[in-house]
């Protein structure tokens, strides 16, 4: 239980430190720590998905 609560207490902590720098993330940051399995694995999903997308946009911008 206190680990629980000290994990939750560094994951708010991380969040609120990444929120001035990623402001778009803010909102699913935000939920992280309260999500389920089925939730935490959708959203590994649509990151990955997100990761590769972004990858390919990058090599297209150097590419031009």
């Amino acid at each position: 239980m206190v680990e629980d609560k000290v994990s939750d207490h560094k994951i708010e902590e991380t969040i609120r430190g990444l929120r001035t720098k990623y402001p778009m993330a803010t909102t699913i940051l935000e939920k992280i720590h309260n999500m389920d399995l089925k939730e935490t694995t959708m959203a590994m999903f649509a990151i990955d998905s997100m990761e590769k997308l972004l990858k390919l946009r990058a090599s297209l911008i150097l590419v031009s």
